[in-house]
């Protein structure tokens, strides 16, 4: 009877084990977020594998109406805990870079990475189509970069010493040419007020004696007013600088995609052709 009853309290305190690590497990973050995938990729695709470091498969071909040239968001989920709790109490979802589809085949299509974010494994991650036109013209603008870089005509950035003359030259002839004339104008109106002031503080200091208290603050206040307005204009040519050079840095950052496909195991021989290229390259990964 005493072994009876220790065998019915062992399987109860496992029954009560069991149904805790099941509460807790369903509770969790990564739970949360497996659920939220299965319901956000319903009708969705997916990346089902990665091809190479810049080429990966997705699941949606000719039958679910994908056409070459489509582009896709890929998509991750951010879990939002409460700090206090560890209670949940958001799922949201984030883009973490986009694909263009290469190639169509009737249930799958072979896509290239545009950009990825930094960290981010593609792999099985939720596909859906961009369909905000801002965002559309933002990856076709950064894939004519990668075109540009590709075909041997990408512009050197020591064109950026003079502001807006690199963007000019990537095609973005707007903005180069906005940014070029600002800071030109800021330059020549800088100047122009400084030589101004230095004539009306040159009057000041050759003012005789004994005039009025209010001609010689005439002058001075002019030649202070053209000095203030000078540096004004050389504060805000210097702030387009700085802002020439972020344009061009995060332009350069967005371009190419951040995955690297993971070193495989093998020895590998590549052999080369062109004159940037070793005959032949023996590599080890271990």
């Amino acid at each position: 009877m005493t072994r009876l009853t220790s065998n019915r309290s062992l399987r109860a305190g496992a029954l009560l084990l069991q149904a805790l690590l099941v509460t807790a497990v369903s509770l969790s973050p990564a739970m949360a977020q497996m659920k939220m995938g299965d319901t956000d990729t319903a009708g969705k695709g997916l990346i089902v594998r990665i091809q190479s470091a810049d080429l990966v498969f997705i699941d949606r071909g000719a039958e679910q109406g994908i056409a070459r040239g489509d582009l896709f968001e890929i998509i991750s989920s951010e879990t939002l805990v409460h700090p206090l709790s560890d209670s949940i109490l958001a799922v949201m979802p984030k883009s973490v870079g986009c694909l263009q589809v290469l190639q169509v085949y009737q249930h799958t299509a072979l896509a290239r990475l545009l950009q990825l974010d930094r960290g981010e494994d593609p792999m099985l991650k939720p596909i859906e189509p961009v369909v905000d036109a801002d965002r559309r013209a933002e990856i076709e603008k950064m894939m004519l970069r990668g075109v540009r870089a590709a075909a041997g005509v990408d512009v050197s950035r020591r064109v950026a010493v003079i502001p807006g003359l690199y963007q000019t030259r990537i095609g973005e002839t707007r903005k180069g040419w906005g940014l070029l004339a600002a800071s030109a104008t800021s330059l020549i109106g800088g100047f122009a007020y400084r030589s101004n002031s230095n004539d009306w503080y040159d009057q000041y200091q050759n003012l005789p004696a004994g005039l009025p208290e209010s001609d010689y603050t005439f002058y001075f206040t002019k030649a202070q007013d053209r000095r203030s307005r000078s540096n004004n204009l050389f504060w805000l040519a210097g702030a387009l600088y700085v802002y020439n050079w972020v344009d061009i840095l995060w332009l350069g950052d967005a371009a190419g995609a951040a995955y690297q496909a993971p070193p495989s195991t093998g020895l590998h021989v590549d052999l080369g052709f062109t004159a940037r290229q070793t005959l032949l390259r023996l590599t080890h990964g271990f």
